[in-house]
This record gives structure tokens, sequence and C-alpha cells, in this order.
């Protein structure tokens, strides 16, 4: 039995040394694609010799590592878009605004959180959602994007288009119509709907004119409705002549018209609009 052990160890010796001397020639000569099949076939001999001899292989993967891969987080239903920057051509950074102007702006950063998170779900930029909610509600915490009313309560402008369902930036019934509870659902509301007024996000500062023009009603555009003749007028683009966007942007806005007081009310005669505009309050951030 020992003679029969004794040979079996030369015999498998023998294939070993043998399977070296081919592999070697190969690796000598370059390999190749070649070279990789047989280094495979080396490590099967090696393997199978290892197993008659109650080995195991030195290059054991049946236990593999975890993958290092990062995990994932789900993102929230529906498209969630990455930092939108201001379009180049309403930043400005050469555009000199009073010190109470920036000082206005400077409010609605209290609430930055809240119109980045609107940013993400619709893509319109942060800062144009922060000057929509100074125009509407002074940027006040607890003040609608939608139209300035206080959060919590019936917001008329929905017309009851609203369900208990709720959902990311979606009014739920309150006070026997419809509203919004936080300041972020109602400013993802808010971005929505003025891309619904140009079906896109708007990318440019003649997308955004009309957009917000729109969004506010084109009634309060300037050219042929106030007794004066503007700087702005005749209008270059839809947008260029309204208040909403433009009020004090630049030296030619800096005297514009509020023409309707109210929904379906004109101002008799127009009023000298004193507030800040969208455009003006979102360059003045983007440049802080």
């Amino acid at each position: 039995m020992k003679n029969i052990i004794s040979l079996f160890v030369i015999f498998i010796t023998s294939l070993f040394l043998i399977s070296n001397v081919a592999f070697a020639a190969v690796e000598i000569d370059g390999g190749g694609s070649s070279g990789t099949v047989l280094q495979k076939q080396k490590k099967n001999i090696i393997d199978s010799i290892g197993a008659m001899l109650g080995l195991g292989s030195d290059d054991d993967t049946s236990n593999p590592s975890p993958s290092s891969s990062p995990e994932t987080t789900p993102a929230p239903n529906g498209t969630i878009y990455p930092t939108q920057t201001l379009p180049g051509d309403v930043s400005n950074p050469n555009t000199s605004y009073p010190s109470s102007f920036v000082n206005e702006a400077r409010k609605c950063l209290q609430n930055r959180s809240a119109y980045q998170l609107a940013s993400s779900y619709t893509g319109v930029p942060w800062q144009i959602m922060a000057g929509i909610h100074y125009v509407e509600g002074n940027c006040g915490t607890n003040k609608s994007c939608v139209s300035g009313r206080t959060l919590g309560v019936n917001e008329p402008d929905l017309y009851g288009n609203c369900s208990s369902q709720g959902g990311v930036g979606k009014p739920v019934p309150i006070g026997g119509g419809c509203g919004f509870r936080t300041l972020a659902d109602s400013c993802i509301y808010g971005a929505n709907h003025l891309k619904g007024k140009i079906g896109r996000v708007p990318s440019s500062i003649q997308d955004l004119a009309k957009a917000l023009g729109r969004y506010n009603g084109i009634g309060n555009a300037n050219c042929g409705r106030v007794n004066a003749s503007m700087p702005y007028c005749p209008a270059r683009y839809e947008g260029f002549d309204h208040i909403y966007p433009f009020s004090k942007y630049d030296a030619i806005h800096q005297t514009m018209y509020l023409v309707y007081c109210a929904d379906y009310t004109r101002c008799n005669p127009p009023k000298i609009f004193q507030r800040i505009g969208v455009l003006t309050i979102a360059n003045i951030l983007s440049n802080l």
C-alpha cells in the first residue's frame, strides 16, 4: 500500500512539472489570448491535483466579498431635476440695485430650502420661485407662493381643484375650498403652474417674461394700456412690458403701471407699480 501511494505522488508531481514547463513556454512566447486560455487550463489542472491530494485552491471565490457599489436611495415619484441655474441673460452681475432692494431680496433667503425643493421637482430655478413668492407674499414663511394668502386657508385661485389624497405639491381640501399646508407644496404647485403657461421649463429671459406675465395675467402688460410713452414700448417680446417680471429690473423698467387692481377690475387710472418684479429679485439673489 505504501508503494502505491509513493507511485501516485510521483505521477502527480510529474504532471505538475510538465504543465508548468508547457505554460512557461506560452508565457515566454507572449501568450496573447491563447495565453489567457492556457492560464485558465493551468489553474484547472492545479486545482484538480489539489483536489486529489485533499488540498483547497489558493483562489477560492466561493464566498465573494460584498459589492462595494454604494446603495441608492429611491427617488420620489416623478422627475427629480438637478440644481437649476438662472439663465445667464437674467442674472446680470453688472446691474446695480439700491441697498433697499437687496435687503428686500435677502428676506427670501429664509425660505431657500422650500424654493430649492420646488426647483428639484419642477426644474424652475429657485431664484425665480423666490421672486414669485416675494411679489405674491413678500416672502413670508406662512404665505403661499400661489397667491400670497396665508397657508392653510382657502385659495380661490384654485377653483376648488384639489383632492383629499394630497401629495407633493398638491392642494388639499381646506375651509370649504382648497389650499396648501406647507410653503414647499405651494411653491411646487406654483412652479408647475408657471411651466404650464408655456408648456415647458422656461430656459431664457424671453421664456420667463412670457410665463411670468401669463402667471399674473396679461392684462398688466403696459404697452397700449397706459397713457404714457414708455421706454420699453413697443415690447421687444411678450412680457417685456409686464410689471410682474420686469418692474425695477433695469433703467428702462423703473416706472411701470398696475393696470388691473384686482381680477377683472381695472385701475382707473392705472397706478404706478411700486413693487420689485420677479426677475429683479431673482437677479439680486443670483449675485449675492
